[in-house]
């Protein structure tokens, strides 16, 4: 499995790229400042580096140049939020083999990872729109089934996970409940107990975002009509 180094102070930013990367098949390290960053990169060996430019205690800037006086080779990718051609020429002359702006999107970095990797031939990188939805900051996988929103994860169960996919698929707009019915919990005939059923699953979903502290996700239900999810 290709090991990956994030160096970056932006937890939220951080925890959610490792989980997109997870997704992706690769086994991710975090790192929250530059303190130890070159003993961390000799100590792990990975086989991409992603970092920050700024970093409290050690910049990514002096990090990268340690290593490559050490003759470490490792593919290094930058990350900058000031996006002006100064910074990106910094970066390059510390040794960095990429830069990208913040906000990253994820296809752009994904390709640039490749491109840093193609010895390793990683053609299967790829990532499922359909399976992992991020919205502003927060991010809905339903492969792991969980939905993480800045610090915080909420695991919910494998129906639950269903129902906020559909409703997702249509966020903003009143979903029919006979519609959740049938493609969530594979009921047909609609009876009073299987509207039952739907409403503990949508009860056990809000106490599950509630006690984890995901609170931009709200599920409303509107009587005779279906739910609809607001993100």
């Amino acid at each position: 499995m290709v090991k990956v180094m994030i160096f970056d102070d932006d937890r939220t930013f951080s925890i959610l790229l490792k989980k997109d990367l997870e997704v992706c098949g690769f086994y991710v390290m975090t790192r929250f400042d530059g303190n130890d960053g070159v003993d961390e990169i000799l100590k792990n060996a990975p086989d991409l580096i992603l970092t920050n430019c700024e970093l409290p205690v050690t910049s990514g800037h002096v990090i990268v140049k340690e290593i490559r006086k050490l003759n470490v080779t490792t593919p290094v990718i930058f990350f900058s939020s000031q996006g002006d051609v100064n910074e990106a020429v910094k970066c390059f002359e510390s040794g960095g083999n990429d830069y990208i702006r913040k906000p990253v999107e994820l296809r752009e970095l994904l390709a640039r990872m490749k491109n840093q990797l193609a010895y390793l031939k990683l053609n299967d990188i790829q990532i499922d729109e359909c399976q992992c939805v991020r919205i502003n900051d927060t991010y809905f996988d339903f492969i792991s089934n969980t939905v993480c929103e800045e610090n915080k994860v909420c695991h919910i169960t494998k129906t639950q996970s269903s129902i906020l996919k559909a409703l997702l698929a249509k966020k903003g707009q009143i979903v029919p409940f006979e519609n959740i019915l049938k493609e969530c919990l594979g009921e047909e005939d609609f009876s009073v107990a299987a509207k039952n059923s739907l409403k503990v699953q949508l009860s056990k979903l809000r106490k599950n975002l509630n006690e984890s502290g995901v609170k931009n996700v709200r599920v409303e239900t509107y009587r005779k009509k279906g739910m609809c999810l607001y993100v």
